[in-house]
């Protein structure tokens, strides 16, 4: 127990897999602005800035100049999930990248997942993550199951815990606001009431966790 608090807080900092998932989802995405023809829509200037926006936000929040200091200190830690959870997720989610982002998948890729989204597996998947509901309790899991004093040292101390809690995150945001922002309508889409009351909740249940936080008079997190 002594070696999981006392390690190197640096090392355990920064995310070279993340990094590396960014600078892979930024060359999809100039891959596909130069594939237009298989994108379907005109992007304009406003969606590219706030894609690299989006980007720049996990970039600097998996790397210097927060990723060091939020290992050492909780609240700049608590920054850096707010980045990689919501920030980031919905500067991305109204760039609407994903028609960009296919075109740019090496051409079998895109083929494979054409086949794929047909399969009653992942319709059934997609259904599910794409009701408010789901994608509610998902986002809210993916902070509150974190701030768990064991898992919250432990993500501290250990370098892949915590990209697996990062990355979980980024996803439920991505899936969030893909479902809160939908361009679409009832039927096809959430209703917008729902939407509305989900976006209220992940507020509250934000301002709740770090009220309980801020109240508790034990030392909850001594991997800091």
């Amino acid at each position: 127990m002594n070696a999981l608090l006392h390690a190197d807080p640096l090392g355990a900092a920064i995310s070279p897999v993340a990094l590396l998932l960014i600078g892979l989802a930024a060359i999809a995405y100039l891959r596909g602005l130069r594939q237009l023809h298989l994108v379907g829509e005109p992007v304009r200037a406003f969606r590219h800035a706030l894609f690299v926006a989006g980007l720049l936000s996990l970039a600097v929040a998996l790397d210097a100049p927060i990723a060091p200091a939020a290992a050492r200190l909780f609240t700049l830690h608590q920054v850096q999930h707010l980045l990689v959870r919501l920030i980031g997720p919905l500067l991305i989610v109204i760039a609407y990248p994903w028609p960009v982002l296919r075109a740019g998948l090496p051409r079998p890729v895109r083929r494979w997942l054409g086949r794929r989204k047909d399969h009653p597996a992942a319709q059934s998947a997609a259904r599910a993550l794409s009701r408010v509901g789901t994608s509610f309790v998902l986002l809210v899991a993916s902070l509150y199951v974190w701030q768990v004093p064991v898992l919250h040292n432990a993500a501290v101390a250990m370098p892949p815990l915590a990209l697996v809690a990062h990355l979980g995150m980024t996803l439920a945001g991505l899936n969030f606001f893909a479902v809160a922002l939908d361009r679409r309508s009832a039927p096809e889409g959430a209703p917008h009431g729902k939407r509305l009351l989900a976006l209220v909740g992940v507020i509250v249940s934000n301002r709740l966790l770090g009220s309980l936080t801020t109240m508790k008079e034990t030392v909850l997190y001594p991997a800091y």
